[in-house]
Order: C-alpha cells, then sequence, then structure tokens
C-alpha cells in the first residue's frame, strides 16, 4: 500500500520484513536524473520497524495529515493484540496506541481489527 507526498516520494508498509518480521514502513524517493527524467530509487528507505508489541503487520495504507505524519493501522498486535492505530511523525518517532483516543472503542472488548482503504494518490 502507498501514498506520495508533494515531492513524489511514496510511502508504504508491508506486512512481513523490518527488524522483527512483522511489518514495516518504507519510503521510496523520487529521482530526477540529469536529463530531466524522474522515477523512484531502487533504494527502499526503512523509516520504522514494528515489533508486535507497537503493532503487527501494518495494513490498509497510510494517510499523511497537515503535519506530514503518517497515520496507519495494523491488523495484529498492541496490547491485546487487536491490532494498534499508529503515527509516524516526520522526524521519524513511531507513536503507537493510538485506537483509544482516535476511535472510541476497545480492542479487547470487540477484538478489533484496524484498517482504512488504502490512498495511492499524489498530494
Amino acid at each position: 500500500d502507498g501514498s506520495t507526498t508533494e515531492p513524489g516520494n511514496l510511502f508504504g508498509t508491508a506486512l512481513r520484513g523490518g527488524a522483527y518480521g512483522v511489518g514495516t514502513v518504507f519510503e521510496l524517493p523520487l529521482l530526477t536524473t540529469t536529463t530531466g527524467t524522474t522515477m523512484y530509487s531502487a533504494t527502499v528507505l526503512e523509516l520504522a520497524s514494528f515489533n508486535g508489541a507497537n503493532g503487527n503487520m501494518p495494513e490498509g495504507g497510510l494517510i499523511m495529515d497537515s503535519n506530514n505524519d503518517l497515520i496507519g493501522t495494523t491488523v495484529h498486535g498492541g496490547g491485546y493484540n487487536g491490532g494498534e492505530v499508529f503515527a509516524l511523525a516526520s522526524k521519524g518517532s513511531l507513536r503507537c496506541g493510538l485506537m483509544a483516543s482516535a476511535v472510541a472503542i476497545s480492542a479487547r472488548a470487540s477484538s478489533c481489527r484496524p484498517t482504512w482503504p488504502s490512498p495511492f494518490a499524489r498530494t
């Protein structure tokens, strides 16, 4: 799943991979060649890695807010293994456990598996 920023960098999530093998948030920078051609880098930049406690298996794409923070969901992991709502700040810090404040439900009571539609558009 992916979304792009104004300069055109592509951000996405992978269900597997990262330091613990349970998911990652990545970036593919948009490059401009000396001839003016643009293409995505072949080098994937890992921005965040999930470890189960902070989420597991990110799914559903990312949304970029007005502060350029990336917001997404995982379908497993977190406090009750019911998934997480997370935000990755443009400065690189990953905040998890946002479900209780962003969505007024209890993962423990509902066995919630949060997912969002996959946006894929230039902003």
